[in-house]
């Protein structure tokens, strides 16, 4: 039974959705005003698994993810780019599904946009302002938060300690501190629609409300996000959709755990992201994708260059493990068939408790290393293997790994090779730009570059030793730096390999 952790109840619940087999389910999608990073990449990740699995146990999902395209980030990005506000949302919604594709997500079946539902979420301002849950306010309208009995349920807090910690803006035209705004009345040079209180937009809140309302119903199964959404976003969504519809707005809420950078979540407002595009020019999709769910979806991710490396070559040794018996496909006896049923038994049970991706990965490791076992007792299963391989091949894309594809390593850099030679020039400035003075062959110009690295190093010109890693790196090769100094290099479709020593 598919147990999860319901961040409204706070405990371990069995699913049970209201109309078996079919589920809906609402996630929160991005602001599109910029490229998506590594965090953004935890968060649907995490729910196309969510998703993946569900399918898996055969539910039939019906599942939205809205676009926020009307917001101060894109309307300030567009003045900052001179291009239309619309054409900045439409770009990097664009941009947006590529990256989610490229990491294997599969697309959902609704992506609604705000600025499609304006007049629903009129209709529901206006129906909490009958109800005595909103008031206007020269143009704008905000929720009256002390009206809503159940208003902390989600987070735990206590309205009375938020108002006691909240800062009380000089003429403000909220009734208490708390209240969010349901509408914003227009200022000069902003876009705005009509309503009953004057030109304006709605306030970020009222969108997934109305969303969720129109596409999936007054009561949904599952609502997800990232931690940082459940105050005051998750929040503020329960208080406006019960309020109005006197109903559960969603039954069960699944929160994903932070991207953290140095002890810091990562984020765009901290400067300390790094862009899911740029990873994908040094990794494979899918080592990113097996990086990430190495750790459970709740838990904080720490991000290092280092941790996804060495994520990649856990995934190739799994994968260069299985392809050993892959094409070994006899007709399977008794050992075989049990152990792939076994395969099966642990791997969804794993993810049957609350989503546990880093135990159904184990599930691959921990039965190939029994198929191996069991051929080496048993000559006659090494050439019925394949069958359990098939089965893990399966049961991978409840992850959305291809465990089937071996990457080939990179054998040379000659790809590369210019870039490489580049850099050297520009580090030799006294030396003939070809010839004898460089390298020619590509592994020993990067040996080069490295050993001019630790060299700087040792010299302390940190500043020229920076700029030889920033470089490499941005050529897709990434330096292990040990105590001992530079020992190993790798390139995102390769395993480490050995560096030269000052």
């Amino acid at each position: 039974m598919l147990q999860v952790t319901n961040d409204r109840t706070h405990r371990l619940e069995a699913f049970e959705p209201q109309n078996a087999p079919s589920v809906t389910m609402y996630v929160c999608g991005p602001t599109v005003y910029d490229y998506s990073h590594l965090g953004h990449a935890k968060c649907y990740v995490s729910w196309d698994v969510v998703r993946r699995h569900l399918k898996f146990k055969g539910y039939h999902l019906t599942e939205a993810m809205n676009f926020t395209d009307i917001d101060d980030k894109i309307i300030n990005r567009a003045r900052e780019s001179g291009e239309d506000w619309t054409a900045v949302a439409e770009r990097f919604i664009h941009e947006f599904l590529v990256d989610m594709d490229a990491l294997g997500n599969e697309r959902v079946e609704l992506y609604p946009r705000a600025t499609e539902h304006i007049p629903e979420m009129i209709s529901h301002i206006e129906g909490l302002i009958a109800k005595g849950f909103a008031y206007p306010a020269a143009g704008d309208v905000y929720y009256a938060v002390e009206h809503f009995e159940n208003y902390g349920c989600l987070s735990g807090r206590n309205i009375d300690q938020m108002q006691a910690g909240a800062r009380v803006e000089i003429d403000s035209k909220k009734r208490h501190p708390m209240d969010f705004a349901l509408w914003k009345a227009s200022k000069p040079g902003e876009p705005s629609w009509d309503s009953p209180w004057g030109p304006g937009r709605p306030g970020w809140h009222i969108e997934c409300s109305a969303m969720v309302r129109k596409h999936l119903g007054d009561t949904i199964d599952i609502h997800t996000g990232g931690t940082d959404l459940l105050f005051p976003h998750h929040e503020n969504e329960i208080a406006q959709s019960e309020a109005l519809t006197e109903k559960t707005f969603a039954r069960f809420w699944l929160h994903n755990g932070f991207v953290a950078v140095g002890g810091e979540k990562m984020s765009k407002s901290l400067g300390n992201f790094t862009t899911i595009r740029e990873l994908l020019k040094r990794y494979e999709p899918q080592t990113i994708r097996y990086f990430l769910l190495s750790m459970h979806y709740r838990q904080e991710t720490d991000f290092a260059d280092e941790s996804i490396q060495g994520a990649g070559t856990g995934l190739n040794r799994l994968r260069k493990g299985l392809a050993r018996y892959a094409d070994k496909l006899a007709e399977p006896g008794a050992a075989i068939l049990e152990l792939a049923d076994h395969a099966t038994e642990r791997f969804t049970a794993a993810m049957d408790d609350d989503f546990n991706t880093p135990r159904a990965i184990a599930t691959f490791f921990g039965t190939l290393k029994a198929l191996g076992e069991l051929v080496e007792a048993n000559p006659d299963a090494d050439a019925q293997a394949g069958h359990v391989v098939a089965k893990l091949f399966a049961l991978a894309t409840v992850l959305g790994l291809d465990l089937a594809h071996v990457p080939e390593a990179r054998r040379d850099l000659s790809n590369i090779v210019l870039e490489l030679a580049a850099l050297y020039d520009e580090l030799t400035p006294g030396q003939p730009q070809s010839g004898e003075a460089r390298p020619t062959d590509p592994d020993e110009l990067l040996n080069q570059l490295i050993t001019m690295r630790q060299e700087a190093k040792k010299a302390k010109d940190f500043s020229r030793s920076d700029r030889i890693r920033d470089r490499l790196k941005d050529a897709g090769i990434q330096l292990m730096d040990r105590p001992g100094g530079t020992t190993e290099w790798a390139t995102s479709d390769a395993g480490l390999r050995p560096a030269a020593r000052a």
